[in-house]
């Protein structure tokens, strides 16, 4: 009789356990659509980028070039309403901070440069879609497709339930739990290819996005040598640690993704490192937003954009 109820208790406990793994996964997955879906809040974006190369066999040119490029970094500070935003970007590349103030709405985009102490004025007209904004929506679009292959991918494996924790935010200490995401490296190679499949189907939109900053780009071939470059790492690792609040919303995120070649050509990358942090804050919490009437004369022409910031720089 003990026999039988001892087996009896660890087939309920396997089928327990079973049971959660399937929760963990649906629960991850309902704390992304909702984050994502929200109307109002602030977000934070942090991007770090670490790249190491092979430096043997190269010039000292090529080493000095190499060398701007192996730290870069983004980070997007915004506050969000159903219509309205307005970001504040920092952005780190070839050894230079950049300081940038976007403001954007359903008609335009207002960015302010500090270092200029002027505007660029982005309205539908300028940003090179036909006066189609169905174009413009199918580019903006196309990071929802992207996570929703993302979800579809993961299986209750890859998704792990942590402690429950007290976490301090932006909007004070809360409770969380925490989940782990592991995808395999056949899954990660497998999301890569459906997001070059991705970017290929939207290669009309993507084209005119491209060609109305630089008519020479070929948004394909750009893709091509991408997928290609890509391809060539011999090891791709991925970690993702998630913090989900009583609300149901991701009020913190890490992911980390590395990408190894053991044996990259001199100058290639031998090692790429991205880390991202997300936090997220007063979720539907009405924000103020006031787009900057700006004046005509504090207006950078976009057609001369690059002769403003080289009379900046000289």
């Amino acid at each position: 009789m003990k026999k039988i109820t001892a087996v009896l208790l660890i087939l309920l406990t396997t089928l327990f356990l079973f049971g959660c793994s399937q929760d963990y996964l649906q629960n991850y997955k309902e704390a992304v659509e909702k984050t994502e879906s929200r109307e109002f809040g602030k977000e934070r974006i942090s991007i770090k980028i670490e790249n190491e190369f092979n430096e043997e066999n190269i010039s000292q040119e090529i080493l000095e070039e190499l060398n701007y490029l192996k730290d870069i970094q983004v980070e997007v500070t915004s506050s969000f309403n159903e219509s309205q935003e307005e970001s504040k970007v920092y952005i780190k590349y070839r050894g230079l901070g950049y300081d940038l103030t976007v403001f954007s709405s359903e008609e335009e985009v207002i960015i302010y440069v500090p270092m200029i102490g002027r505007y660029i004025e982005l309205k539908e007209e300028n940003l090179g879609f036909d006066d189609n904004i169905k174009d413009l929506e199918e580019v903006e679009d196309l990071t929802s497709k992207i996570q929703k292959e993302w979800l579809n991918l993961l299986q209750k494996e890859n998704v792990v339930k942590g402690k429950k924790d007290i976490m301090t935010t932006k909007d004070g200490d809360v409770k969380v739990d925490l989940y782990t995401i592991n995808p395999s490296e056949e899954q990660l190679r497998l999301f890569l290819k459906k997001i070059f499949a991705l970017l290929r189907s939207e290669e009309e939109s993507l084209s005119k996005l491209v060609k109305s900053q630089n008519n020479d780009l070929d948004i394909v071939n750009i893709i091509d040598n991408i997928e290609e470059a890509v391809g060539k790492f011999e090891k791709i690792t991925y970690k993702n640690q998630a913090y989900i609040d009583i609300d149901g919303y991701i009020v913190k995120e890490y992911i980390d993704v590395i990408f190894e070649d053991y044996d990259p050509e001199p100058g290639s990358n031998s090692i790429i490192s991205v880390n991202v942090e997300i936090e997220n804050w007063e979720n539907e919490e009405v924000q103020n937003i006031e787009i900057p009437d700006v004046n005509k004369k504090d207006i950078i022409d976009i057609d001369s954009i690059d002769d403003d910031f080289q009379n900046f720089l000289d």
